[in-house]
């Protein structure tokens, strides 16, 4: 498989006479079929490609259904198979399959099969279409099940199927969400306002991880009693946890740092979060791409800023101080509380956000509780 079969007869009207002309059938693809072989899709969105095989799968057994046949699945980037979605690396697409393929049954072979592929995005704006190959293959050895006694499947031949990557990673250029000292704070879709409340709060919030990012904010120590400065990041990827935090308590009227920094991490699977320290804090990627940037003052010892730079997998996720994030940089529903009602209060809106220190949402107390939840991972 998969091959062209014809066959063709010519007859005789009595034995030893004279055969008549040949006559040939048409062509009959035997095989695993795609709809197509050239597909596209945009990053951050599913491609749905169809399935069909013209012969059924043999099977030595009357229960027929304990018969299939596997079919997996690589890419030139993925020659061992498919990819959970889970890694952070460079990739062109993502497969939604259990078992890096699909299986044929011996019952209801004829019925389509389908392969749901997700353009994967690079993370790089303004950068250019990409093109992968998909490539499918069978055991070349036997089939998946002793049930299964046909040799026909062995050695599935298919022609490259290939999938053209759109980039959409455009929409998001200059897409930051910042909180400068003492704090200032951009959403994602450009929205500048000033809340200078202290405690923990969401800056950052996607349940599809779940990914969350909250912040400390505390006394700036400068003498003035209605400021705040960031002192605190904590990054939650899934199970897996980064704090860093500068200072001791959180105060209205004072400031009290540590010697220095204090970082610590909670890491249930390296797959969740990637931290790369530089000369003046860290950078967190996430599994969707997304960057949390902390940069810690040497002289002040608050950091100063926190920037979040988001992927095609938060447009309309988003929630907390970063704001709604939108396609089209629209401002308008930036200030959606936590209950999901808009305000346009400032301070009504960051409130709303702000975490009790004794629940279970914190992340930075010693054992947070969410860590021990099922996160249910979408991406």
């Amino acid at each position: 498989m998969n091959m062209e079969v014809k066959c063709s007869i010519k007859l005789r009207f009595v034995e030893y006479s004279i055969p008549g002309p040949f006559m040939t059938s048409s062509v009959f693809d035997a095989g695993f079929f795609p709809d197509a072989y050239e597909y596209q899709v945009k990053e951050g969105e599913i491609l749905n490609i169809a399935f069909t095989s013209t012969v059924p799968v043999g099977c030595f057994s009357s229960e027929q259904n304990l018969c299939s046949q596997s079919i997996y699945i690589s890419t030139p980037t993925q020659q061992q198979g498919c990819s959970n979605g889970n890694n952070i690396q460079q990739r062109e697409i993502v497969f939604n399959k259990e078992n890096c393929g699909m299986e044929l049954p011996s019952l209801n072979w004829n019925k389509s099969l389908y392969l749901d592929i997700q353009g994967y995005s690079d993370g790089i704006y303004n950068h250019a279409d990409r093109t992968t190959y998909i490539r499918l293959f069978t055991n070349p050895n036997a089939g998946n099940s002793t049930l299964n006694m046909s040799n026909i499947w062995r050695n599935l031949t298919v022609p490259e199927i290939t999938v053209k990557v759109l980039d959409k990673d455009n929409v998001l250029t200059t897409r930051l969400c910042s909180s400068y000292n003492d704090p200032h704070i951009t959403t994602f879709d450009g929205l500048y306002y000033h809340y200078m409340n202290v405690g923990e709060f969401v800056m950052y919030r996607n349940d599809n991880g779940p990914y969350w990012v909250h912040a400390l904010f505390t006394n700036c120590g400068w003498g003035w009693v209605g400021s705040s400065c960031n002192c605190g990041v904590a990054v939650r990827s899934r199970r897996s946890l980064f704090v860093i935090r500068t200072c001791r308590e959180i105060s209205r009227t004072q400031s009290d740092f540590f010697p220095q920094p204090r970082t610590y991490k909670i890491n249930c699977d390296e797959n969740d979060m990637f931290i790369d320290p530089n000369d003046n804090g860290y950078i967190v990627t996430l599994p969707s791409g997304a960057e949390i940037r902390i940069d810690v003052s040497s002289g002040s010892k608050f950091i100063n800023p926190i920037t979040i730079k988001p992927t095609i997998y938060d447009i309309g996720e988003t929630k907390g101080l970063c704001g709604h994030l939108s396609e089209t940089k629209d401002a308008t529903d930036d200030f959606k509380q936590r209950d999901g009602s808009h305000t346009d209060d400032t301070y009504t809106f960051g409130d709303s956000w702000k975490i009790d220190p004794s629940g279970t949402e914190s992340l930075f107390n010693n054992f947070p509780y969410i860590l021990s939840q099922d996160t249910g991972d979408k991406f």
